[in-house]
């Protein structure tokens, strides 16, 4: 609260002199004296420390959404069905995630994170790509999926991480987080073998790119001190990928407002970040994740080319101070990705150099809320 004093001291100093005849003498008052103010204070702004509060037996029900729209432009010369005639296509790209899930506190550290129990109550998830849409569905513990309207057996989906998601789909796991909601780590009670194997082939997808550090950075990190309205805090990690330089990973983060609804301190945290990923090598990427033997993809010649892309993210969340909960979460993602590789093709004897550009550009909204 800030609070302005301001003291002035008046004092006239006067002096009567004696009378003489014949006309009496007067002295002049001496100017006043001037004291000095004393300081001003100016009141500090409020801050507030942002902390989990979870307890023992908690349960926690979010929903969760994401849309995404997208463009894939390839171009392609010197293929040998093509000769030397170029070659254009132009995909477009879409889909749409709606989930439910369910976290209760299993148990609450002395340092103040937490081990959760999540179960996902509810998945559908739309995907337009080739002109192909495919519709994905996870309903009372059921798996269920379609191609085109067509039902399709989950033993005829390729052999890829997400068929092998689908028995973590149908019971909980345990998530461990710090006081500060990162993620430390996953476990999957009776599968924690499995658990290990599909993370592995994920990461061999990703050219050694472990996802679940991605993970542990892609997400709202609570700051480790006391804030006002208007600071903010920062992540900046570097994930190693084969054949380049690391994901540089920047998230910014910002106390924007504080309210009071309904008797509950609820703070407006704004977020900002960013991935680069620069004169990768596609080759070594390609060599050390799907052309791996024991990977999941099918095995084939690395493509020497490079790969670039930048991936933001800007967004709002409500996180609330008194319970010690993230209530919602909004955001939207622009990605740009663009490849450039060529490689020898055809029969030995009458190969010729082929080479190809590929640029996708996409858009992704979404978000999440406690129900």
């Amino acid at each position: 609260m800030r609070k302005l004093t301001t003291a002035l001291l008046l004092t006239l100093l006067c002096a009567s002199g004696l009378a003489q005849p014949p006309a009496p003498v007067t002295e002049q008052p001496s100017a006043p004296a001037v004291q000095p103010s004393p300081p001003t204070t100016v009141a500090q702004p409020e801050k507030v420390l942002l902390q989990l509060k979870l307890a023992p037996g908690q349960v926690l029900r979010y929903r969760g959404y994401a849309e995404m729209n997208g463009t894939m432009n390839m171009a392609m010369t010197g293929a040998p069905q093509q000769g030397q005639q170029p070659m254009n296509m132009q995909m477009m790209l879409g889909g749409k995630v709606n989930a439910a899930a369910t976290a209760k506190v299993v148990k609450k550290d002395a340092y103040g994170g937490a081990r959760l129990s999540v179960r996902l109550d509810n998945l559908g998830a739309t995907v337009d790509a080739m002109g192909q849409k495919m519709q994905m569905s996870f309903q009372k513990g059921k798996f269920s999926m379609s191609a085109n309207g067509q039902p399709m057996s989950t033993e005829k989906m390729p052999k890829m991480p997400g068929k092998q998601a689908i028995p973590f789909m149908q019971k909980p796991i345990e998530v461990k987080i710090g006081k500060r909601g990162q993620l430390m780590d996953i476990v999957v009670p009776g599968m924690e073998r499995e658990w290990k194997q599909m993370m592995a082939q994920a990461k061999q997808m990703c050219g050694g790119m472990d996802p679940m550090t991605l993970m542990r950075q892609a997400q709202i990190v609570l700051p480790d001190h006391p804030i006002a309205v208007g600071e903010g805090w920062n992540q900046h990690v570097e994930v190693p990928l084969a054949g380049g330089a690391p994901v540089v990973v920047d998230m910014n983060f910002t106390l924007d407002d504080l309210e009071t609804v309904n008797g509950k301190q609820i703070a407006t945290l704004g977020v900002a970040g960013r991935q680069t990923m620069t004169n990768m090598d596609l080759g070594a990427m390609m060599k050390k994740g799907m052309g791996q033997s024991g990977g999941t993809m099918p095995q084939m010649p690395p493509i020497p080319g490079r790969m670039d892309g930048e991936f933001g993210i800007s967004g709002k969340a409500k996180f609330n101070v008194t319970a010690g909960t993230l209530d919602r979460y909004d955001f939207r993602a622009d990605m740009n990705f663009r490849m450039e590789g060529g490689m020898p093709m055809g029969p030995s004897g009458q190969q010729q150099q082929m080479s190809m550009t590929m640029d996708m550009t996409g858009q992704i909204n979404g978000g999440l809320a406690r129900q």
